[in-house]
């Protein structure tokens, strides 16, 4: 028997966006840390301005594979979404990767 279905939505507050592009257009790198899982997070994250760019499940959903197949280092990578997890295993080149995209969010490990 199906009893029903719950769903639930935590929005941005009002005004982050135009905060956040009041920062971009201050020239301020503008970065998310959040517990949320990585996708969920990159979703809030468009919403509100802070990823614009393409990600690397964006890459990989446009080659058909993947998102480990994609490297951060691809140069279609634009914008990074970085779990705990990931961090673990960087070296000195998977952080230069990273922080030269123009868009960078860090999420906790929690």
């Amino acid at each position: 028997m199906f009893l029903g279905l719950v769903s639930l939505v935590d929005p941005p507050r009002a005004g982050v966006a135009a905060a956040v592009a009041q920062c971009r257009s201050a020239g301020i790198r503008v970065m998310m840390v959040t517990g949320d899982h990585a996708l969920t997070a990159e979703a809030i994250a468009r919403s509100v301005g802070i990823v614009t760019g393409a990600t690397v499940h964006d890459v990989a959903a446009a080659d058909g594979c993947a998102p480990a197949a994609v490297k951060l280092c691809d140069p279609r990578v634009t914008a990074a979404v970085v779990t705990g997890a990931d961090l673990v295993h960087w070296d000195t080149a998977d952080w230069d990767a990273v922080l030269s995209k123009p868009e960078v969010r860090a999420q906790s490990s929690e």
